[in-house]
């Protein structure tokens, strides 16, 4: 008999899709992910996935990443909202880029879940840490090392959500994890190395 994880979130009213009902809904979850990390917890939220919260958490992350910008240019300017429009654009692609990547890995690898599930869990990892991140990242002295332990922590998170989702064991979490970040330094080090090659023919 399986015991019930801990803090068991309830399913949010289907007849319910008033975005300040989602993100309340959201929060909760956000808490739970971040505050009992287990196998048990993502297993169990996993049934929770849907479109819906998936493209309600991709817009929150696309929305954050272009307030980040605000504070961080100061000023606006004619290209300003182009900038921004940009940054949406560029964050949702690359989020279902990257997932895409570590989907297909985890399936070669005898993964069993499926792309919703993946990315609904990992966006209750992704924007917590994004928000903590930008917060503790302004704490003079100690806010690089705190953020970087963060990504740590989230790291480590993403690990045991692909186990869950996928039923995998440690290492072929960890490969499934791992590949998008190797698929991006592959292209940097092509592009880097043929502007080389070009610079010198041309």
């Amino acid at each position: 008999m399986s015991t019930p994880s801990p803090e068991a979130a309830p399913s949010p009213n289907p007849s319910n899709t008033s975005p300040s009902y989602l993100l309340g809904v959201l929060l909760r979850r956000y808490r739970r992910v971040l505050t009992n990390p287990g196998l048990a917890v993502f297993r169990d939220e996993k049934t929770n996935a849907s479109e819906q919260l998936v493209w309600f958490q991709v817009l929150i992350l696309a929305f954050f990443t272009a307030l980040t910008l605000v504070f961080s240019q100061g000023r606006f300017s004619l290209g300003t909202p182009i900038l921004y429009s940009l940054s949406a654009i560029f964050t949702i692609g690359g989020f279902f880029l990257g997932e895409y990547i570590s989907y297909r890995t985890a399936r070669m690898l005898g993964g069993s879940g499926t792309f919703i599930q993946q990315s609904y869990l990992t966006l209750l990892i992704y924007i917590p840490v994004a928000v903590l991140s930008f917060f503790l990242a302004r704490i003079p002295l100690f806010g690089d090392r705190l953020t970087w332990l963060l990504d740590l922590y989230s790291l480590v998170l993403y690990v045991i959500m692909m186990r869950a989702v996928h039923n995998l064991s440690i290492r072929r979490a960890l490969l499934a994890t791992l590949t998008p970040l190797l698929v991006v330094i592959v292209l940097i080090s092509a592009i880097f190395f043929i502007g080389v090659v070009c610079s010198r023919v041309f």
